[in-house]
């Protein structure tokens, strides 16, 4: 209760990838278990979304289009 996420890529920064244990990451599935009284949403603010949480839903995003370069939207 009360705890904040600050805004963050969910992808690994390109130095920090080990293809020996496995790479990159490549997408993110969220799946809202509850209904929450206040907050909670998931914000692409350079996008301009924003996904608030309601039990039973979903979302899901990538972070690189077809020839691997991340997207930097996705935060």
């Amino acid at each position: 209760m009360g705890e904040e996420y600050k805004p963050h890529f969910d992808f690994f920064p390109p130095y920090m990838v080990n293809a020996s244990k496995g790479g990159q990451r490549v997408g993110t599935f969220l799946i809202y278990l509850n209904d929450v009284d206040d907050g909670g949403e998931t914000v692409f603010s350079k996008a301009g979304l924003s996904f608030v949480p309601k039990k039973g839903a979903a979302i899901y995003f990538h972070y690189a289009n077809e020839q691997g370069q991340l997207d930097r939207l996705s935060s």
